[in-house]
């Protein structure tokens, strides 16, 4: 089992510098300092690292104990209600610099009682950025981690400078990182954006990632969210282990509304480090006034009991941000502090870092999780570890548990379980409807106390005895509907989870219309995805159809499926003409090509590497990501690439390096028609070129872009994407004489926001795969359905051909006489429209999602005919 670890000063006292400062003195910067991309993210070499940590290293979370607060932002509210629990460390520049700090705060009548200055110079206010990250390595002794912020000399050797002073351990981790994008929970996991990738320069993302763990002892690294997210603290935070808070942008902001909602949906896929999902709180986000910002509720900071909130003195928008953050915090004070005019992206937290108490009982709780159980009673579990050279007194741990909520409290000693530092005990069975309130309390033969939580018995650990009454949900379907002979098995993915527990869940599928033994899904770890593919062997012409299932741990199971009408159909095919070959560390754009062009009923094979035989298919998507998680082309590659152009294949390339920055643009370019221009910066919106096919859409760019390239078309090729202007061109394409045909991209496909019909990433592929010559593809209907809500649904055809459009909920197969294979349920199958194409070729129909909530997750499975040809078919899935 891998521990998921995780002589305060009495007056105003000057710490003395213990190391020769060199270099020149900055000013105090102004308040956005720091806050835009330093010149080192263009990619350049990784810093060399040091010595590491005695292993395994163990993060800190910001709620374990403090002994203080360092800080050199002259906000006096602040100061002043930190006072009230905690010490306050003022790094000063020079004996000036100091003198100017005690005569702000005599002149706002706060007292030097609490206050430490510490003798050690800075550049700018960001201790949060460049001050120390602490860590426990495996002999129990706290160290700090270094990284290099590049805000300032004086910055980058704050670190070390502290370590030296108080007699910490110091190591140098290698990396570029800022501590606003640095978000521990005590448990080994931490929160980033993306960019902290990009800051990496040329380090891979599974160098920067080993880094973590060897450094930090962070494994999983969860990082999400586009890297315009520059720093994670302006933008969400953990809470607890369990809990999470996460800004929630207006939809009149859709750039933002859709990173933050995208950043929710893949948290939400997550497990917890107690074993259950996460609870999510959102924080509204509230213009502020004409600034062009938000107000900065969010960049907060926990400190002991407290939880410091920035506020604006604004009704009712801070009566609301305390509202969540009490809701998220329970047991803890919010305190609402003056924000002195911050932004979102700048504000409190940014400029406040914890100074961890250096000899804590280190306490890990796994508390139960709800349950049905009235007879065998509820093992807790905690990791509970002395400061090195001190022992637990006898006892201790103990439980601290009540079914009140509050007093009275029956303590209950834990026993060790044989696994060194791991404790137990049971809590007797309890009544339905009983819930458990519980704290664990230890003491050691130093004379310390500690508990966890930290402020019980004002918050606690609950759960509750009660019947499951919710079957497990399943969403998010990620299904196989064609498959080529060569690429069986496929691969069939699904979120899957309970209100109670982890369900099990299994495939249960027919090949040709016989039913197999159904196969159990295994899960991903730590996570809500579960994925397996069938083990019966199949070939050209067979027909695989399936569902998922699951079920839960009550007493009387409870049993759901998806999709939760009908199957899916997954024909075998003997050949595809199309070909999707991923080569990102990140996806966005494969994982989009395979789901769409399986809805769109067109078959294809996936590849994870680069591929061996070229004659294979005529259509290749190549992806290859965009910085920092892109692959650049070898030569060897490249020539793969020329030479099946020359036998005739159409190649969509895909990559934000690949044209103006990688070797091997010089052989590439002239074969896709590119004229390189300029490596970024990324665009945030995605124009159809005026007079290209394209002309007319926009949609906005939300994907990693910090250096997507500026390209623009050599004749006879032309530019069908821009922003803004011709040498801002993001991609070209040509049909070269009927020879072959390209199109070369510098965006991310998959990494655009989809709004109301024809701006949508299915649109787009549609045409891309009409250019391109594969099957028409002339149905093409919106990826999701609110309730309630219209979906927009085009149909090409020949004008003057009759057409009949058909709905059903079921995905069925049913052979119509003088018609072919309707992939429709043909009993509950609706007639949507019949007509006749007019001149234009393009018929515009709107299809009304059902109100009921009952229908949620269900698919609407979308054919039509032309005249007596069988369209693509598509699919709608209904959601909230």
């Amino acid at each position: 089992m891998k521990r998921p670890l995780h002589r305060i000063l009495a007056s105003a006292t000057v710490l003395p510098l213990a190391l020769a400062l060199a270099g020149p003195l900055a000013a105090q910067t102004s308040p956005v300092f720091g806050k835009q991309p330093p010149a080192h993210f263009h990619p350049g070499p990784p810093l060399a690292a040091g010595a590491a940590p005695p292993g395994p290293v163990h993060c800190i979370a910001e709620w374990e104990e403090a002994e203080g607060v360092m800080l050199r932002w002259k906000n006096a509210d602040l100061v002043r209600k930190l006072l009230q629990d905690t010490r306050v460390y003022i790094p000063v520049n020079s004996a000036a610099d100091q003198t100017g700090y005690i005569n702000w705060l005599g002149n706002h009548g706060i007292p030097l009682t609490g206050i430490t200055f510490l003798d050690i110079k800075t550049n700018s206010m960001y201790t949060r950025d460049y001050g120390p990250w602490f860590i426990w390595d495996a002999n129990g002794d706290l160290g700090i981690v270094n990284y290099t912020c590049e805000y300032g000399y004086q910055d980058d050797l704050f670190p070390e400078r502290f370590a030296t002073m108080f007699g910490i351990d110091f190591y140098e981790s290698g990396l570029y990182l800022v501590g606003g994008n640095y978000l521990p929970n005590g448990y080994d996991i931490a929160i980033s954006s993306t960019h902290v990738y990009e800051a990496n320069g040329q380090s891979t993302k599974a160098a920067v990632d080993e880094a973590m763990e060897t450094f930090y002892g962070i494994d999983p690294y969860r990082t999400v969210a586009p890297k315009t997210v520059w720093h994670h603290d302006t933008f969400g935070k953990p809470c607890t282990p369990e809990k999470m808070i996460v800004v929630d942008y207006p939809e009149n902001k859709p750039y933002w509304h859709r990173v933050a909602n995208d950043a929710v949906a893949y948290y939400e896929t997550l497990e917890n480090p107690w074993g259950r999902p996460y609870e999510i709180f959102r924080l509204p986000m509230f213009k502020k006034g004409g600034s062009g910002g938000f107000r900065p509720y969010m960049n907060s900071l926990v400190s002991n009991r407290k939880v410091y909130v920035p506020v604006d003195g604004v009704a009712p928008d801070d009566r609301i941000a305390i509202g969540v953050f009490q809701q998220a915090f329970p047991g803890y004070e919010v305190v609402a502090v003056n924000s002195q005019g911050c932004l979102h992206y700048d504000a409190l937290h940014c400029r406040t870092r914890n100074f961890h108490r250096r000899d804590p009982i280190r306490i890990y709780p796994y508390p139960p999780q709800d349950t049905e159980d009235t007879f065998l009673g509820y093992e807790v579990t905690a990791e509970v570890i002395p400061p090195r050279g001190a022992a637990l007194l006898a006892g201790y741990p103990a439980v601290q548990w009540s079914t009140t909520g509050g007093t009275p409290f029956t303590m209950l000693p834990m026993t060790p379980t044989g696994t060194p530092d791991l404790y137990a005990a049971v809590i007797p069975a309890q009544p339905l409807g009983t819930t458990v309130s519980l704290y664990i309390e230890a003491q050691d033969d130093g004379g310390r106390t500690s508990i966890y939580p930290l402020v019980a018995p004002d918050g606690m650990m609950d759960f509750e005895v009660r019947k499951d009454l919710e079957a497990p949900q399943l969403t998010r379907l990620q299904p196989a509907r064609a498959v080529a002979a060569a690429c069986w098995p496929p691969t069939i993915r699904t979120l899957a989870k309970d209100d109670m527990a982890t369900p099990e869940v299994w495939l249960e599928y027919e090949l040709n219309g016989v039913p197999q033994a159904p196969e159990t899904l295994p899960r991903e770890e730590q996570c809500y995805w579960y994925s397996g593919a069938p083990s019966v062997l199949a070939g050209a012409g067979d027909l695989l159809t399936y569902r998922i299932g699951a079920t839960d741990n009550a007493t009387s199971p409870h049993t759901s499926y998806l999709p939760k009408v009908g199957r899916v159909y997954c024909p075998v095919d003997d050949s595809t003409e199309v070909a999707v070959v991923n080569l990102c560390s990140r996806p966005y754009t494969a994982p989009f090509l395979v789901e769409s062009l399986g809805e769109l009923g067109v078959p294809y094979t996936a590849y994870e590497s680069w591929p061996t035989d070229w004659s294979a298919h005529e259509i290749w998507f190549i992806c290859l990501g965009v910085f920092a998680d892109n692959h650049v082309l070898s030569t060897s590659e490249a020539n793969d690439i020329t030479g099946a152009l020359r036998g005739g294949a159409r190649i969509y390339l895909e990559g934000g390096d690949t044209w103006c920055y990688d070797p091997e643009r010089v052989t590439l370019n002239p074969w896709f028609g590119v004229n390189d221009h300029a490596r970024g910066p990324g665009p945030n919106k995605i124009d159809g070129t005026s007079g290209s096919a394209m002309d007319g859409l926009s949609l906005i760019y939300v994907s990693e872009n910090l250096f997507v390239d500026r390209i623009s078309a050599v004749a006879p090729a032309s530019a069908i994407f821009d922003n803004g202007s011709a040498t801002h061109g993001r991609a070209v394409w040509q049909d070269w004489g009927g020879r072959y045909r390209t199109i070369a991209s510098t965006f991310a496909l998959g990494g655009l926001l989809d709004t109301e019909w024809p701006n949508t990433r299915k649109e787009i592929l549609a045409r891309y795969l009409e250019f391109l010559g594969a099957a028409d593809i002339e149905l093409v209907a919106g990826r999701a359905g609110h309730l309630g809500s219209t979906v927009p649904i085009r149909l090409e055809g020949q004008p003057g051909e009759s057409y009949v459009l058909l709905a059903s909920l079921g995905d069925y197969w049913s052979e119509v006489p003088g018609v072919g294979t309707l992939r429709l349920d043909p009993i509950h199958t609706e007639r949507l429209e019949i007509g006749v194409i007019p001149a234009s070729g393009v018929v515009e129909h709107s299809l009304r999602m059902p109100i009921d909530e009952a229908y949620l997750g269900y698919q609407v499975h979308l054919q039509a005919l032309t005249g007596s040809t069988l369209t693509n078919r598509d699919v709608v899935t209904i959601v909230e």
